[in-house]
């Protein structure tokens, strides 16, 4: 009798890959970056605890205006200025160090994966070479790898820091005044209704840009390289113009993306704008009445504008998944190996012992 397989042990495998493909798009990718992966837990580890630290002065300075300047309680005022003057230095060397650290690991990654993309491509036949554009090769191994590099170690430091700071801005929000809260986040589901319906043309507008750059180098790369020959035959006049078009074509698509991105910040900064103002309209009537401390309400108004850092990071990263799916294809098709294609050797294959005489027939 034969064993049915059972689901549940390829079950885990099949979910871990999808999510390194749903995360960093190719498993080729995280396997680039693996070795990287203590240095991004040390990383992550002083983003959160940076992050968990931002949390605390908005509350010290409400305690600064409550306890402090309404009591009239000189002690409390020296006591809490000096918590919130010493959070603050803290804060700011775990930023320093953390941007350091940060700095050592990201451009060690990015040479490990320029250089691993420079292995495929010096694996190639000079036949798939005579089929490629030079400066389409270089803006691959250049633009697209940095900015594939840079979203990929970004993702998980800047993503989780900004997670535990909008939540714990949230939770304080909702702990001051949970009515005033409410209000604050009522239009964040549109904003996030709008991004969702404006990716697909996001998507469209980088893949056109990166195509006109890729074309635009390419020409440039071309033209330097056969210089001589093109001085030899004449032929100026027709590179200038190929170049000419080739940068009108960069132009307007560069356009396009501007313009759709300042749509795509003006919404949301919209939708966030008319939030705050009924905040303040709301919370101003809730000091009058005295349902909320003068306080609470300038600590509320410092964790609304605190909050839209994480979300600003958060949309970041949603727009930077667009831009590094585009680049993510391109280096797939630097890498991928056409039908029929023969990988090209290393190191020269060795010639068969003998006297290592040449026969020329004809």
């Amino acid at each position: 009798m034969t064993d049915l397989p059972v689901p549940g042990r390829a079950f885990p495998a099949r979910m871990r890959r999808r999510l390194i493909l749903r995360a960093f798009g190719s498993q080729w990718l995280f396997d680039r970056l693996r070795p990287y992966l203590g240095r991004g837990l040390l990383l992550l580890a002083l983003g959160l605890l940076a992050a968990a630290l931002a949390l605390v002065p908005p509350w010290l300075t409400k305690l600064v205006i409550d306890r402090g300047l309404v009591a009239r309680d000189s002690g409390a005022l020296v006591t809490w200025s000096a918590a919130l003057l010493g959070v603050g230095f803290v804060t700011l060397g775990l930023s320093s160090l953390s941007n350091i650290l940060h700095m050592r690991a990201s451009v060690a990654m990015l040479a490990d994966l320029r250089l691993a993309l420079a292995r495929l491509v010096l694996g190639r036949s000079p036949h798939w070479r005579s089929g490629q554009q030079a400066g389409e090769i270089m803006a691959r191994l250049d633009g697209d790898a940095g900015e594939v590099q840079q979203f990929a170690f970004n993702l998980t430091l800047t993503g989780a820091s900004a997670v535990v700071r909008l939540l714990g801005g949230a939770a304080l929000l909702f702990a001051l005044n949970a009515k005033l809260a409410l209000a604050a986040v009522l239009l964040a589901p549109f904003e996030l209704l709008f991004l969702t319906w404006a990716r697909p043309k996001t998507e469209a507008v980088t893949r056109a840009a990166r195509a006109a750059r890729g074309d635009l180098a390419s020409r440039l790369t071309e033209m330097v390289q056969g210089l001589m020959p093109i001085q030899a035959a004449g032929g100026e006049g027709a590179v200038l113009a190929a170049i000419g078009r080739a940068q009108d074509g960069l132009n307007r698509a560069l356009l396009r993306a501007q313009v759709w991105g300042e749509v795509t910040r003006t919404v949301p900064a919209t939708l966030a704008a008319l939030a705050r103002a009924g905040v303040v309209l709301l919370g101003g009537f809730a000091v009058i009445d005295g349902s909320l401390t003068l306080g609470g309400f300038v600590a509320f108004l410092a964790y609304l504008a605190f909050l839209t850092g994480p979300v600003q990071s958060l949309l970041g990263l949603w727009q930077a998944r667009v831009r590094v799916t585009a680049a993510l294809e391109r280096i797939e098709a630097l890498r991928r190996d056409p039908p029929g294609e023969p990988r090209w050797p290393e190191r020269p294959a060795a010639m068969p012992a003998g006297q290592g005489a040449l026969t020329l027939d004809g």
